[in-house]
C-alpha cells in the first residue's frame, strides 16, 4: 500500500498479508483506512482498517475486521 512517492521512493503505510490466493480487488474508503479485498476466486472477502503512524510503517497497525 503506498502513500506517495518521494524521490527517495515510494512511502509505505503498512504492510500485511491478505490472502493466501492471489488478489485481484481492492477498494478504499473515501479516507484511504478501510480497504476491501478479494481474492482470485472471489470466495473471500476481507475487511481491513488501517491505523498509519507518523512514525513510519514498522510502526503502523493494520486490522482486520471482517472475513465475508
Amino acid at each position: 500500500m503506498l502513500k506517495e512517492n518521494t524521490p527517495q521512493g515510494p512511502d509505505i503505510i503498512a504492510h500485511f498479508s491478505a490472502h493466501c490466493e492471489a488478489v485481484v480487488a481492492l477498494n478504499f474508503d473515501q479516507s484511504g483506512l478501510m480497504l476491501v479485498t478479494a481474492d482470485k476466486n472471489g470466495h473471500r472477502f476481507n475487511v481491513f482498517k488501517i491505523h498509519p503512524s507518523i512514525l513510519g510503517s514498522s510502526f503502523a497497525a493494520v486490522h482486520h475486521l471482517h472475513t465475508l
